[in-house]
């Protein structure tokens, strides 16, 4: 009948993460009314999905009725914020109140009620000795030779297995599991470390409260014993343990865990301790006592400090990482605003987008060698040649120089070497092209696109190779320039009337930018300058000039721009996967600090 009792109904067809779920669900704070219903909810025969729905129907229902129980967050992690170390406390405190207090049976009950049916449970276990005159029991002292060394046996094949799972256990499981298996680490030591005098007979329990204490705890919910069982098999699996060592590993769990194994079974042995000390005969449920709250912290992974220390790196590591993520996302974001601004909604990096603006550029003037935007885009190297030369040639008394502002006379916009840099890379580019171009002067867009996104079957000559790496470099300066002049198109801010006269006009630097703010007296005024821009707003122009920028790293497939075009889910997806994981891993008050951090 006991082990029918201990029977495990809900392990078959069951998923450790289907027991993994109820067992955190068991961690939270109810009502006692409702936590005693929960827990005979989980006890009881029905499948495990069935279980999970009706206990979270309990909660549901104290979430409407009582508000007893916020879902989210869990109130258990609220609770843990204000006071971190407080859930620990709990768990460990409820820990020593879970065995039922046993009183001694009377002489005449023992006599007539239990005697006969402890004889007969001693005679199948083999545990313990009786006599009929006197009637009295008592512990069989052969334990000591035969049951006590297996049982010291199996821990101590199973402690010098958990000793390097728990060391990378974290990396897998969720804190209840880890810290049901730091319990039954436990257990193991109690066991190994229980040494009974050699006579003996009496009071032997007494020596054993260790390990029924932490044998209790690991059998506490009728999913524990499977979770620990399930999460050691998984972590030797992964850790790439051979067949054997499992096989043995499982066969001394299943000793110390199950009451279905070969007599005498822990349970009988614990057992036996009892009805010889209390003179009564039970039955296990009858020694484990179900209290309100939490047995096991889900607060934090309770380690060894080696441990915690490779926790805390890993979660300091998964934070860098997140800020990366977040940098390149918030550079995605702000090219996806610049192409919105000044390329136009709906961009797309393909052959939608509007270059009526680059056309317009390169077709402006003459310039030898210079047919037509798209009669010389078959000629690629020829075309970038012409285009970047256009685009410097325009651009560089604009930006490297004062400009004649109506109303205002010579203004320099941009501080004097601002854009010093790009330009000197861009026009190394540009003599590398005109040499390379002979090489391959009929290179064009469409054998561009197959070069830098090869499917199969591609091999770029040598000097295919060339003109990519010379185009991608300066495709990747010219966004550069448009990333800076958008930005002061989008920080710019109307002046208060009368502001014009407060000291002098700040010409533009990467300062101003840092700063993110942008005012100057002459934003709609037009300038007066030879080439393209002559004419144009100061708006107008750095408008213009930020759009040119854009279209030409979209023209050449920048990488920048494609991934502006096409990752930024990708980024996301990612930072919400480390922060899955971190979830798991920190505890609620850090998780909380990161989530507020990063709230993706």
């Amino acid at each position: 009948m006991r082990k029918e009792d201990n029977k495990e109904p809900a392990a078959a067809g069951t998923s450790a993460s289907e027991k993994a779920q109820i067992g955190m669900l068991l961690q939270r704070i109810r009502p006692d009314k409702d936590q005693q219903l929960v827990e005979e909810i989980a006890r009881s025969d029905m499948k495990a999905d069935e279980k999970i729905r009706k206990i979270m129907g309990v909660d549901q229902k104290l979430s409407e009725m009582e508000g007893a129980l916020d879902m989210k967050p869990n109130p258990v992690e609220v609770k843990v914020e204000k006071k971190p170390f407080s859930m620990e406390e709990v768990a460990k405190k409820n820990r020593r109140l879970i065995k039922v207090r046993q009183k001694k049976e009377k002489y005449f009950q023992f006599l007539f009620k239990h005697f006969l049916k402890i004889r007969e449970f001693g005679k199948k276990s083999g545990l313990i000795s009786s006599s009929f005159f006197p009637p009295r029991v008592w512990i069989n002292p052969e334990y000591k030779k035969v049951v006590l060394p297996g049982f010291q046996n199996d821990s101590a094949i199973l402690i010098r297995a958990l000793k390097p799972l728990l060391q990378t256990g974290w990396i897998f499981l969720e804190k209840t599991e880890y810290n049901l298996l730091v319990q039954f680490r436990k257990l193991c030591e109690s066991i190994l470390n229980a040494a009974p005098e050699n006579k003996q007979k009496t009071g032997v329990l007494e020596l054993f409260r260790e390990v029924e204490r932490r044998f209790l705890v690991c059998q506490y919910q009728p999913e524990f014993a499977p979770i620990i069982i399930d999460s050691i098999i998984m972590l030797m699996k992964r850790s790439k343990r051979n067949d054997h060592d499992i096989q043995e590993a499982l066969f001394h769990l299943r000793r110390l865990l199950t009451a279905n194994t070969a007599n005498p079974s822990l349970f009988d042995f614990l057992l036996v301790l009892n009805m010889a000390e209390y003179k009564k005969f039970l039955e296990f449920k009858e020694i484990l006592q179900l209290v309100p709250g939490i047995l096991i912290s889900n607060f934090r992974y309770e380690c060894d400090p080696q441990t915690q220390v490779e926790i805390d790196q890993y979660i300091e590591k998964n934070e860098a990482k997140i800020d990366e993520l977040v940098a390149r996302k918030m550079e995605i974001d702000k090219v996806e605003r610049f192409m919105k601004r000044f390329v136009g909604e709906g961009s797309s990096g393909g052959d939608d987008i509007d270059f009526r603006l680059l056309r317009q550029l390169y077709d402006y003037g003459s310039r030898t060698g210079k047919t037509g935007f798209s009669q010389d885009q078959n000629a690629l190297p020829v075309f970038a040649q012409n285009l970047f030369l256009q685009f410097t040639d325009n651009l560089d008394p604009l930006m490297g120089d004062k400009v004649e502002v109506e109303g205002f006379g010579p203004i320099r916009i941009f501080e004097k070497d601002m854009f010093k840099r790009e330009f000197g890379v861009m026009q190394t580019m540009i003599h590398h092209l005109s040499q390379e171009s002979f090489n391959s002067p009929h290179l064009s867009r469409e054998r561009l696109y197959q070069i830098k996104y090869p499917h199969k079957d591609t091999n770029p000559s040598q000097g295919e190779a060339s003109i990519f790496k010379a185009l991608t470099s300066i495709s990747d300066i010219v966004l550069e320039i448009g990333k800076k002049v958008g930005a002061v198109c989008m920080i710019y801010q109307e002046q208060p009337d009368g502001a014009a006269n407060k000291g002098g006009i700040e010409p533009v630097s990467q300062a101003v930018i840092d700063r993110g703010y942008y005012s100057v007296p002459y934003w709609n005024k037009k300038i007066q300058i030879k080439g393209y821009f002559d004419g144009q707003t100061v708006e107008g122009a750095l408008g213009q000039i930020a759009s040119i920028s854009f279209l030409i790293a979209c023209f050449f497939y920048d990488d920048n721009m494609q991934s502006a075009l096409s990752d930024r889910r990708s980024y996301i997806e990612e930072i919400q996967a480390i922060k899955k994981v971190l979830k798991r891993v920190a505890d609620p008050a850090v998780y909380e600090t990161i989530h507020r951090k990063y709230p993706f």
